[in-house]
C-alpha cells in the first residue's frame, strides 16, 4: 500500500479522535504495571485479552520506530530522500506591443503562443546519501517492515478496556509501518506517512497501559532487523 498525504491526513485524524494528542515525540516505553487479562477488560467488553503477548509486540514495534525511525528521522538522516516540492512556473508576461504595430493588439495566434503554460523542470536524478545516511535508511526500511510485522501479530485484544481503539491503532500502524518501508525503499519518504506511523505505534503503546500490558518499548537486535522484509 502507498501512503498518501491524504491518507496521512486521514489516519492521523482518526488517531486523534481516539485519543491521541499528538505525534511530536515518542512513548516514554514504561506502561501502566500489569493488572492480568480479568482486570484489564472494560465494563460491557467481550471477547478475549491477551496481556502479555500484547505487550510483547507493542514494546517491540514501538522500540523499532522511535529508535530507528523516528529520531533519525528527527535528526535529519533522511532529508536526501524526502522530496521536494516543485514550484509552479511563472505565467508569462504579456507581450509588449512593437514598435512596428505601434501599439496594436498581438494576433490571436501570439495570445495563444503566450498564454500556453511552460513545462516545469522536475531533476530525475537519484539522490545522494553518504555512507551513514544510507545505513539509517537500511536499519528504518528494517525496522519498519518489523513494526509492520509485530503489529499484524497482536491478536484476541478485542476484550481489553478501550478494545475498539486499540484494534484501530494496531490496524493503522500495521498499515502505516507497510507503507513507510515501500517508501524507504523506493527513496522517497512521505513525511506525514512518518508522522502517522509514529501517533499510532505511540498510542498502541498507550492503549495497552491502559488495558493492564506492562508495555516496555524494546530495540530491535540486528538479527531481528535482518529477519524482518
Amino acid at each position: 500500500m502507498r501512503a498518501t498525504p491524504r491518507l496521512a491526513a486521514f489516519t492521523l485524524t482518526a488517531l486523534m479522535g481516539v485519543g491521541l494528542v499528538g505525534c511530536s515525540g515518542g512513548s516514554s516505553g514504561a506502561g501502566a504495571p500489569a493488572g492480568g487479562a480479568a482486570g484489564a477488560v472494560a465494563s460491557g467488553a467481550t471477547g478475549p485479552c491477551d496481556i502479555a503477548p500484547l505487550a510483547q509486540h507493542a514494546g517491540l514495534a514501538a522500540g523499532a520506530v522511535h529508535a530507528l525511525v523516528w529520531t533519525p528521522f528527527r535528526k535529519g538522516d533522511f532529508v536526501a530522500i524526502i522530496p521536494k516540492p516543485v514550484e509552479s512556473p511563472a505565467p508569462a508576461p504579456a507581450p509588449s506591443p512593437t514598435a512596428k504595430g505601434h501599439g496594436k493588439s498581438a494576433s490571436p495566434q501570439a495570445k495563444a503562443a503566450s498564454a500556453k503554460p511552460k513545462p516545469s523542470v522536475v531533476a530525475t536524478a537519484a539522490p545522494v546519501l553518504t555512507d551513514s545516511q544510507k545505513a539509517a535508511v537500511q536499519s528504518a526500511t528494517q525496522a519498519s517492515a518489523l513494526a509492520a510485522g509485530e503489529l499484524s501479530a497482536i491478536a484476541n485484544v478485542q476484550g481489553c478496556a478501550a478494545g475498539t481503539a486499540l484494534v484501530s491503532a494496531i490496524q493503522a500502524g500495521s498499515s502505516l509501518a507497510t507503507a513507510v518501508r515501500d517508501q524507504f525503499k523506493a527513496g522517497k519518504l512521505n513525511t506525514e506517512s512518518l508522522g502517522g506511523l509514529n501517533s499510532a505505534v505511540t498510542l498502541v503503546v498507550s492503549q495497552a497501559a491502559a488495558a493492564g500490558a506492562n508495555v516496555k518499548e524494546q530495540v530491535p537486535t540486528a538479527a531481528q532487523l535482518a529477519a524482518a522484509h
